[in-house]
């Protein structure tokens, strides 16, 4: 054999065993996948048999737990249940054995042997008709099994539905929450007897009760006493929306959850406060007090000089209206108390955010500290530290009541020996929103780190913050929450502005700014503020108008001194100047009786500084008119801003007319030749 017939030979017995391999692995997949669909077969058939009846795995029979004397032979089923087979099993013995008894006995007796053969030949003969009596029997017994079977079926439907509605009804029970202990066995026997009373004899004259539907119907009843079906959990859905005055009021103190609110047309006669102050009141041109008066005053002026440690005393929150007399109203009880002092002590500090309204606010104080004997001090950084320090003195002997801005105060806090506030009785913070967002030397922890147990707060605002953190941080003890607002409006969340204020606003185009201001001021006539958004803004608008004709109007700033701010305001209030075009340092508190109309040339960059702006006017019950000038872009930004604080109603839109600015338009020009010429020599 040569090597190639060899290599041949080899090759063919690898191919014949990984054949055979093959083969071997494919019969085993296949037994493999036979067996799995016999076990899937066996456990439909499992599954489709009655619940409390058990499949013997090999063939169609049913087999009842509890029996063990009778076992059919495997194999495919003619009967429809078990009792049936079982019956006809134990039918078919007892004839075989009745056979053969009967054929022992006539074998010994003379004559069987001629009887056994004319049986045998009369065998042929009637072998006919006993084939069509047979077939006659066989077509009776499918008809009798036929009616069994719609009966059968029209007994399950009817015990399907009877156990659904029963199921429905202990859901619903179970759903209302009702005991269905009693009631649920009630209902089984009242349903076990209606059926029972359906059963009827067939044609036969037998009971059509089979022992497979018997146990069927047991079977049910068992089924009905046991515990429904759970259902199925409902998909999961979106939270609803939490209610915005809770989310506003969590983390607040109580006092703060549950404000006071105070109807802004409320007023008491000047009766309510001492006939000392009562005089004072009158000197200044005050007939009655308003509304955050006369709510917070009977408060305030029965507190002790000096409280008992028993004492109740609690902390209050006022958010009024601008001019609306907040200044008076802390001022008033401050003085009232403070004048039954005997030592000179410092037992009232006021925190203002700028240095304009400490003047303002120490003028208030003078004028009702007449006679009274207590001393006034300010600190705002406009005079030199060491003079400052004169002013307070050694361990506070020389005032009563100190008025000062938050950087100051620290400034001397830290750097004036002896100055302490340990004795300090009352600490107010006015312009509170403001205030509580300053971080100068984080001002607030180091005040109240200083005070005692015993100082009592008073926070006044017209826009009073309700941020959780900012509270907490002024530690308040008992504190009382006061709100002035129309008695038309019931959310406390939205801004108060006086009922006397019209406010109105003006779309325009950008370039054409200038000539609506123009227009409206000559409409205003005197006695205006207009407010810009930085002091460039404020500086170029001055030029602009003074070149255009506009001779009384002037610029406020904080660039300005304070003597040449407390002149130019002197000016204004007298009328020698129609004008003021400031910056938002004059939005805060300022209290000038002549304003009679403010412009917002630049729209506010958020509602709160809107409301302080407007409220320069309309102050002490006074009419008032409040435009702003909106450019086309920022349109949208206003209208929701309005919208948000509730005030998109109030506040309405006015349109010019085509040939309102005509009329201004050749001195406007001229105007801005002059401007650009100037800044452009400038530059």
């Amino acid at each position: 054999m040569s090597d190639q017939q060899a290599a041949a030979s080899i090759a063919a017995k690898g191919a014949s065993s990984k054949s055979k391999k093959a083969k071997s692995e494919a019969q085993k997949r296949y037994q493999a996948k036979k067996a799995r669909k016999h076990r899937v077969l066996a456990k439909a058939r499992r599954d489709a048999a009655p619940k409390n009846k058990k499949f013997d795995g090999q063939s169609q029979v049913y087999i009842k737990d509890d029996s063990g004397a009778a076992q059919v032979e495997a194999g495919p089923s003619r009967y429809a249940d078990a009792s049936e087979a079982l019956e006809d099993v134990s039918m078919t013995a007892s004839a075989k054995k009745k056979g053969k008894e009967k054929a022992k006995g006539e074998i010994g007796r003379p004559g069987v042997a001629s009887t056994a053969s004319s049986s045998r030949e009369a065998g042929s003969d009637d072998k006919k008709p006993e084939s069509a009596n047979g077939q006659g029997a066989e077509d009776e017994e499918q008809e009798r099994q036929e009616r069994k079977r719609v009966k059968r079926e029209k007994r399950e439907n009817r015990d399907r539905s009877a156990r659904k509605a029963k199921r429905q009804k202990r859901d619903e029970k179970v759903q209302a929450g009702v005991d269905i202990g009693g009631a649920d066995l009630a209902d089984a026997n009242d349903l076990r007897g209606e059926v029972g009373e359906d059963y009827a004899l067939d044609q036969d004259g037998d009971l059509d009760l089979p022992g497979g539907d018997q146990e069927s119907l047991t079977g049910a009843d068992e089924e009905d006493t046991s515990p429904s079906t759970l259902e199925a959990f409902p998909l999961p859905l979106a939270p609803a929306a939490a209610d915005p005055v809770l989310l506003t009021k969590q983390g607040l103190p109580k006092g703060l959850e549950n404000a006071q609110l105070i109807d802004a047309g409320l007023s008491a006669s000047l009766d309510e406060v001492p006939s000392a102050i009562h005089e004072r009141l009158k000197a200044i041109g005050i007939e009655r007090l308003f509304a955050i008066q006369a709510a917070i005053l009977p408060k305030l002026l029965s507190l002790p000089l000096v409280p008992t440690p028993y004492t109740r005393l609690c902390d209050y929150l006022a958010s009024a209206p601008t001019g609306s007399g907040k200044t008076l109203a802390y001022v008033l009880p401050i003085v009232h108390i403070l004048s039954t002092r005997v030592v000179p002590q410092l037992r009232a500090l006021i925190v203002l955010p700028t240095r304009d309204l400490v003047v303002q606010v120490r003028e208030t104080l003078e004028i009702l500290t007449k006679e009274s004997g207590l001393i006034i001090g300010s600190i705002t950084g406009q005079h030199s530290f060491g003079h400052e320090q004169g002013m307070l003195g050694q361990h506070q002997a020389k005032l009563d009541i100190l008025v000062a801005t938050p950087g100051r105060l620290i400034d001397h806090l830290n750097g004036t020996p002896g100055f302490t506030l340990q004795h300090l009785r009352f600490l107010v913070i006015d312009e509170a929103d403001r205030l509580l967002g300053q971080s100068y030397h984080d001002w607030l922890v180091q005040v109240l780190g200083n005070t005692s147990p015993y100082c009592q707060k008073l926070l006044f605002s017209a826009t009073l913050t309700r941020d959780p953190a900012a509270i907490a941080s002024l530690k308040l003890h008992n504190p009382q929450y006061l709100i002035v607002q129309s008695i038309k409006s019931n959310d406390t969340n939205t801004f108060s502005l006086p009922d006397t204020l019209s406010e109105r606003y003006i779309v325009t185009l950008a370039t054409l700014k200038p000539l609506v201001l123009i227009h409206l001021l000559h409409q205003c006539g005197s006695g205006g503020l207009v407010f810009c958004k930085s002091v460039d803004s404020v500086t170029r608008l001055v030029h602009l108008l003074t070149a255009y004709g506009q001779k009384s109007v002037q610029g406020y700033t904080s660039d300005m001194k304070t003597a040449e701010r407390k002149a130019l305001l002197a000016d204004f209030s007298s009328g020698k100047v129609d004008f003021l075009i400031c910056s938002d340092l004059v939005a805060r508190g300022m209290d000038l009786p002549v304003v009679s109309h403010v412009i917002s040339y630049d729209v506010p960059m958020d509602m709160r500084k809107y409301v302080h702006r407007v409220g320069r006017t309309a102050r002490a019950e006074r009419s008032g008119n409040a435009f702003t000038l909106v450019e086309k872009q920022e349109a949208l930004y206003f209208k929701a801003m309005l919208r948000e604080a509730g005030r998109d109603k109030v506040v309405k839109r006015i349109r010019l007319q085509e040939g309102d600015l005509d009329a201004y338009n050749e001195t406007y020009e001229a105007a801005m030749s002059k401007v650009k010429a100037l800044y452009g020599a400038a530059e």
